[in-house]
């Protein structure tokens, strides 16, 4: 196994596993919680940096601007 996808699989395993450990306790889980059972600050996350919801990140071409959260700046920081 040498491809990208292998790659990334092996890269990030005990993410996977400590996601699929959790999905088989609870069958569905919300997006905050999948980013906890995976360890990851959703904060900071590649899908937060693309839709511009990352601190100091600007949502990548094409995608609209980050909606406002009450509570929240337009980047995710708390007000």
């Amino acid at each position: 196994m040498t491809d990208a996808p292998c790659v990334a699989v092996r890269e990030h395993r005990a993410q996977l596993d400590a996601l699929t450990a959790r999905l088989l306790a609870a069958e569905t889980l919300d997006e905050d919680e999948a980013y906890a059972a995976a360890g990851i600050d959703r904060n900071t996350a590649a899908g937060a940096r693309a839709r511009g919801e990352a601190p100091e990140a600007d949502p990548a071409p094409g995608l609209p601007p980050p909606r406002a959260t009450p509570g929240l700046t337009a980047t995710g920081g708390r007000k």
